[in-house]
């Protein structure tokens, strides 16, 4: 089974989007232009990081960040008809939690 972070909380609540960020400056004693987009690259950089060392990323009543694997596979360029080797790779993934779902559709 794969390890799982769960992202701490980096401004008193769940940090959901750049916007919730924007929300309450003042309370949380942040300066508005430049120390919440240090601290959202910081988050993104975080869940980049988790992402390659290949755990996910549990952002409660929000979702989940992952990584799938895509397996190689034999290709054809399009204008040549060509057979070409596609490499695997990885990519990310997002799974949206329960509270999540049920928000956008309470709505």
């Amino acid at each position: 089974m794969k390890k799982r972070f769960i992202l701490p909380s980096l401004l008193g609540g769940i940090i959901l989007s750049t916007t919730l960020c924007f929300a309450e400056p003042m309370s949380s004693g942040i300066d508005r232009n430049s120390e919440i987009k240090d601290e959202m690259k910081r988050v993104f950089t975080h869940i980049s990081n988790e992402l390659q060392a290949g755990r996910e990323v549990k952002i409660r009543s929000f979702g989940t960040f992952y990584a799938k694997q895509r397996a190689a596979r034999a290709g054809r360029n399009p204008k040549t008809g060509e057979k070409i080797a596609i490499p695997a790779k990885r990519y990310p993934r997002f799974r949206s939690s329960d509270v999540l779902k049920r928000s956008l559709n309470s709505l």
